[in-house]
């Protein structure tokens, strides 16, 4: 009898230990379940950042070439800028030979026009001389003389008209290239702004499952402590194990997928830090350019002052 006790109280334990080992099994379940989910969540934030990084990485293969096509258009500016500055110089030249052959007519008109009042100051002394007879000769050259420095006053005019319209055609093509290379900027802060500012958000979202293991090592532990049975321990511990294998595998990657993420993340800001160098380059000749044409500009200016000033010249002789 007392052998049948023992064998009753041995099944009752051994009953216990069985339920109590199926329910720890059945909440161990429920916790893998959930980290499969969570891991499921993790999986799907993860491709929606690289989705993003793909998009963003688009949009500045964009911005790249948008950057190369600004680089040939700033080298055909410059180009253009040579050649503009080529027809200046010709242009000055044509206009300092103008102004000499203006200053040359002018002081012929003086002289002629000297000679004239002299000849008429002598044909009122001597009315029956014979001198009388270069008036009409000098007359005709004076006309001549005053048709040439129209002439050339027109053609000086047509040089400034010219000089002008060099400077106004680049000074379209300046603007032009300064606000696409502002509208490039503005575009590239935009993208490195949210991009950055997104991809850091969905850093903070995914990297907390993974300091989740902490719970599931110390369950692991108070039930490897718990191995009052050998049958149900081991059916525990073979649960556990299990149980271990499939959480690590699930969440041994996410440290590698992070790494990855910022790697990207890395490789685009460098990236974005390039094309600013580059459009910092191009601002930098872009100043030059600016330099350089306010001084054809200025330049331009003072041929304009000496022209008028040979003509204010002219009429007061």
């Amino acid at each position: 009898m007392h052998e049948l006790e023992q064998m009753r109280l041995s099944v009752k334990e051994m009953e216990l230990l069985m339920e109590r080992g199926n329910d720890e099994r059945i909440e161990l379940e429920s916790r893998i379940m959930l980290l499969k989910s969570e891991a499921e969540e993790l999986q799907k934030e993860l491709n929606k950042v690289s989705f993003l990084l793909e998009e963003k990485e688009s949009k500045a293969g964009n911005l790249q070439s948008e950057l190369d096509s600004l680089k040939a258009q700033y080298t055909e500016l410059k180009h253009s800028l040579l050649e503009d500055e080529s027809e200046k110089e010709e242009l000055r030249k044509q206009v300092v030979l103008l102004k000499d052959d203006l200053k040359k007519a002018v002081d012929a008109l003086s002289s002629m026009e000297k000679k004239i009042k002299d000849g008429a100051t002598l044909d009122a002394d001597e009315a029956t001389s014979e001198t009388s007879t270069p008036v009409p000769c000098g007359s005709t050259e004076a006309a001549n003389l005053k048709e040439k420095i129209k002439l050339l006053e027109d053609q000086i005019k047509l040089k400034e008209s010219a000089l002008e319209i060099s400077s106004n055609t680049f000074l379209e093509k300046e603007k032009d290239f300064h606000n696409k290379i502002e509208e490039l900027e503005e575009r590239l802060e935009v993208l490195d702004e949210s991009s950055f500012r997104y991809c850091e958000n969905e850093v903070e979202k995914v990297a907390p499952p993974a300091e989740d293991e902490a719970p599931i090592l110390r369950l692991n532990e108070e039930e490897s402590n718990s191995d009052e049975d050998s049958s149900t321990a081991s059916k525990i511990s073979n649960a556990n194990n299990s149980t271990s294998t499939s959480i690590n595998s699930n969440t041994a990657n996410d440290p590698g997928y992070l790494d990855e993420l910022k790697n990207e993340m890395a490789l685009l800001r460098e990236r974005n830090e390039s094309m600013e160098a580059e459009l910092k380059e191009m601002q930098g000749r872009y100043s030059e350019l600016s330099l350089k044409f306010a001084e054809v500009e200025g330049e331009r200016q003072q041929l304009v002052m000496r022209v008028r000033y040979l003509k204010n010249a002219k009429k007061r002789s």
